[in-house]
């Protein structure tokens, strides 16, 4: 169950002002001129304010005839000016906000609160994520769920498909520009094979399986044997080339039955 605010001793109203980071924000910064203010002050920021109040009127001050000693203390006098003056703001600022009763201690447990959340949420997200994977998984066991794949997507399940029926080596090729192959692998045996994709609802004609043949044969060496894998399989001189060539022809139920042997 998701962590309740009322558990850790707070309200939704507590948790709000955290996030908007307004009562709670400047209750964490009052010791400090109780103002959110100084919390921004850095190095960098102040040798700003000195050099803008105090360097520009002391090279004035020494320009124009004035002694270095006044050039001087003006240098260290405008920007300590102010400086107070700042502070004497953020002091009348900081009797406008009127703190929340127990300040202090709502602040950490609605940071514990907001931790234990944010803990929960990240298990919830993982178990979510898992029990995806496993509805994937009885899903490819389906024709259907094959067939309801983009060409992309079923490129992509393909791979993680052949990496859990034991081979390895398993690379897809660039989506544009592939050279007619769209998986390499290597297989149980240690064969090197090449695949080509088609998520089809038709059998594919013979120019595919020409193409196909065509890209296997540019390989050369890189590559043992070859796979067209066409969901809805091929021609019938489609089919009688592949075996002709020494090349295989895997259809929606050969995907289907590897992936139920996982």
């Amino acid at each position: 169950m998701r962590p309740l605010p009322s558990s850790y001793g707070i309200t939704s109203g507590d948790v709000e002002a955290f996030q908007n980071t307004k009562a709670l924000f400047h209750c964490k910064n009052q010791r400090f001129f109780g103002s959110g203010f100084w919390s921004k002050i850095n190095l960098k920021s102040l040798a700003e304010v000195v050099f803008i109040f105090g360097g520009v009127p002391a090279y004035f001050i020494a320009t124009f005839g004035g002694s270095m000693g006044m050039a001087l203390a003006g240098f260290c006098a405008i920007p300590l000016g102010v400086f107070v003056l700042c502070a004497i703001v953020a002091k009348i600022h900081q009797k406008r906000i009127v703190l929340p009763a127990n300040c202090e201690k709502n602040l950490l447990a609605t940071e514990k609160y907001l931790e234990a959340v944010a803990e929960f949420d990240a298990k919830q997200y993982q178990i979510n994520q898992q029990e995806k994977r496993l509805l994937e998984e009885q899903q490819r066991k389906h024709e259907s769920f094959w067939f309801s794949l983009s060409g992309i997507q079923f490129e992509h399940f393909l791979k993680d498909l052949l990496e859990k029926s034991n081979y390895s080596h398993v690379k897809t090729t660039p989506y544009s520009g592939d050279g007619g192959i769209d998986l390499f692998a290597v297989d149980p045996e240690g064969k090197k094979v090449v695949f080509q994709c088609k998520a089809h609802s038709r059998p594919v004609s013979p120019d595919d399986v020409r193409a196909f043949f065509g890209s296997f044969k540019a390989l050369g060496n890189k590559a043992d044997y070859g796979v067209l894998v066409a969901l809805s399989g091929a021609t019938g001189s489609g089919v009688r080339f592949l075996k002709l060539n020494g090349l295989k022809l895997w259809t929606v139920k050969d995907v289907v039955a590897m992936a139920n042997a996982c």
